[in-house]
């Protein structure tokens, strides 16, 4: 008996495709349809944090507000340095791990003639 004979194997196999790829298609993960959709949460959870900080915000006294936004300039600025600095270290690696590469190619390796 093959496999083109038996009804019972087609069957089978046409349950075990449904099982493994469900009727309506998915987006594979990490699209931009997920991503966007993640993120659209992800900003209907922070509203009312937002919310409730302009609130809060808004009820300080006008030096309190002042200082609140030097406080947070200085936090942005603080945490921009980091990234920026972050940034030109991964170059800086980039570089030399350019110039050990063409170190190692024109001192080191066999050359072969």
């Amino acid at each position: 008996m093959t496999f083109q004979d038996d009804p019972n194997l087609k069957r089978r196999l046409q349950e075990l495709e449904t099982e493994v790829q469900p009727p309506s298609q998915s987006t594979p993960f990490g699209t931009e349809s997920e991503s966007s959709f993640n993120a659209q949460a992800g900003l209907k959870e922070l509203k009312p944090v937002f919310e409730r900080f302009k609130l809060w915000f808004n009820d300080l006294p006008p030096a309190g507000k002042i200082l609140g936004l030097v406080i947070i300039g200085g936090i942005v600025l603080s945490l921009l340095n980091t990234v920026l600095k972050l940034v030109s270290s991964l170059i800086a690696l980039a570089v030399l791990a350019g110039v050990v590469f063409l170190f190692y190619k024109v001192f080191i390796a066999p050359k072969t003639e």
